[in-house]
């Protein structure tokens, strides 16, 4: 089963939560938590980004103090993957909870046990979360720049033979036009 949140109960219950949540203990004690409700989930998520912009910033100065601005511009959207990178992998790769989840008292389990992700998934994770859009950027952009130039070649040569016509035939109309306002011309004086 995929990696999803659980709600947290807090350490503060009384003494009836603690006996109710003992009686849904299964299979070598685990606790069953209710799934965290999407408006969590977007919370801690956008919690998570403004954390990971946190470390993007101060990743960013660093890179423009040693390298300087031009350099630094060059490179922007692979100093925003090492901000993510490392974000990420300093808590979910270390295996506590990142920020976001922190916040809005809900982790990450693995299986229908509840149990922690194994480091394997939180490794695939932090590269679904960093990596995976990085590339798609790159790869979207590319394909975008040569879509470009691919159209505009391709407009090139399916209308080179119409645009050489075309010229023909606006140049025939700049010829005509001074002929004819030299007849109106002469006609009105």
């Amino acid at each position: 089963m995929g990696m999803g949140w659980k709600e947290v109960s807090g350490s503060g219950g009384n003494s009836t939560e603690e006996a109710s949540s003992s009686s849904t203990a299964q299979h070598g004690g685990g606790r069953r938590f209710p799934p965290a409700a999407q408006p969590e989930i977007m919370r801690a998520a956008e919690k998570d980004d403004q954390y990971a912009s946190f470390v993007y910033d101060a990743c960013r100065d660093a890179f423009r103090h040693l390298f300087g601005a031009r350099v630094a511009v060059a490179y922007q959207s692979e100093t925003k993957l090492l901000g993510q990178m490392l974000y990420y992998v300093l808590t979910t790769g270390s295996g506590q909870q990142t920020l976001g989840e922190e916040y809005c008292d809900i982790t990450q389990v693995a299986g229908p046990y509840g149990l922690p992700p194994t480091p394997a998934r939180r490794a695939l994770f932090i590269v679904y979360q960093t990596a995976v859009p990085y590339i798609a950027e790159r790869i979207s952009s590319r394909v975008a720049s040569r879509g470009i130039t691919l159209a505009d070649s391709l407009s090139d040569d399916l209308y080179g033979n119409d645009a050489s016509d075309s010229n023909r035939v606006q140049s025939s109309v700049v010829v005509e036009l001074p002929s004819s306002s030299a007849s109106d011309a002469s006609l009105s004086s």
